[in-house]
């Protein structure tokens, strides 16, 4: 989405640039120049800077920091987005934390002092998505199996940025993504002691919601695929039966004594809605979950009720993925198979659905 970065100092000369591909320096030289020229003649004409500029195919942004004299254009191919604004003032502020003393000192000229910069411009990539929206804009166009990307702000619900061959509902997705982020980061903080890295929510329609928590953004990705597993669920004895077989902790202790678990499955517990554990088991010295289950079958039920209202459909599995830690909840509607793992083993879709599947297949 970004093409180019320009830090110019007073007088249009070039301090520091960046480039999402490459090109020649002298060219960089001329165009902050060109840039510098054009926010100049606005000022001497209209007693004004330039905040945007759009070209035929090209939108470009500035910003100024009048304290040390310096300025800051990216460009785009885009229609300008919030989300553009908010990255560029993010990186000034970052300069100029760095770089004020210096530059209040007198620049020299000297522009090596701000080469290793670029990994300040690529953390603050990161921590807005930018680092990976270009790829997700060209899978949304390839009318595949993303359907939407969606740039959300965490501290509002503000759409900053959207991409869609379906119809997203804009209220809903700004007021639940948020919520269920909330909730799946106040777990993975306070009982992990994790950052959480992404949330994966499954319908039994195939509709999968992907959230990913980045630093400024939260990322929306909806996928459609084409099989429908409602009725291969749906038929699982377990499910059926479940208000009677969770009476019986006899039933349950044969059902899940005989499942196959997969050596990456490190705990599992089968818990009711009220959070009672009805059956467990432990694979190793990692921490113990059992005093958590309450908390994550309320993030459960939280998933359904977020899966019913933006899709209409029921949940299959939600899924939190932190730092280290994965853990994995299946819906049986009078309660929840919770999964415990490494993220390294957990931490793609195929994966996952093909470890909830190994479950519901031992238990039709």
């Amino acid at each position: 989405m970004i093409d180019d970065l320009f830090i110019i100092y007073e007088g249009g000369q070039l301090m520091y640039s960046w480039h999402a591909k490459k090109t020649k320096v002298d060219e960089d030289h001329m165009i902050s120049g060109f840039l510098t020229a054009i926010d100049t003649f606005a000022k001497s004409q209209r007693g004004e800077g330039i905040s945007s500029l759009t070209l035929d195919k090209t939108s470009i942004i500035f910003d100024k920091d009048e304290d040390i004299m310096v300025q800051y254009v990216i460009t785009t191919s885009y229609e300008t987005k919030k989300i553009l604004y908010y990255f560029l003032n993010d990186i000034k502020e970052r300069f100029t934390a760095l770089y004020r003393d210096t530059l209040l000192r007198g620049y020299t000229g000297n522009t090596s002092i701000f080469d290793n910069f670029t990994k300040e411009v690529n953390k603050i990539l990161y921590s807005w998505g930018l680092d990976s929206i270009n790829s997700y804009i060209e899978e949304v166009e390839a009318r595949g199996a993303l359907k939407s990307v969606i740039y959300i702000d965490p501290k509002d619900g503000s759409i900053l940025f959207i991409n869609a061959k379906k119809f997203v509902d804009k209220d809903k997705m700004s007021y639940i993504v948020p919520l269920i982020i909330n909730s799946g980061n106040l777990f993975i903080k306070n009982n992990l002691q994790e950052d959480l890295n992404w949330i994966l929510l499954n319908t039994i329609r195939n509709d999968n919601l992907l959230l990913i928590s980045r630093k400024n953004v939260s990322i929306v990705r909806e996928y459609v695929l084409t099989k429908n597993i409602e009725a291969e669920i749906s038929n699982i004895n377990f499910i059926v039966k479940n208000e009677k077989i969770i009476k019986k902790q006899k039933h349950i202790n044969h059902l899940f004594e005989k499942l196959e678990i997969r050596k990456e499955v490190k705990q599992l517990y089968l818990a009711d809605n009220g959070g009672d554990i009805l059956f467990k088991m432990k694979n190793n010295g990692q921490v113990n979950m059992a005093n958590y289950i309450p908390e994550l079958i309320s993030f459960l039920t939280s998933s359904k009720k977020s899966i019913d209202e933006l899709y209409n459909r029921k949940l299959f599995y939600t899924t939190l993925g932190g730092s280290k830690t994965a853990v994995i909840i299946l819906d049986f509607g009078k309660s929840g198979l919770i999964l415990l793992g490494s993220v390294r083993d957990f931490s793609n879709y195929k994966t996952i659905q093909e470890l909830c599947f190994s479950f519901i297949h031992q238990l039709t």
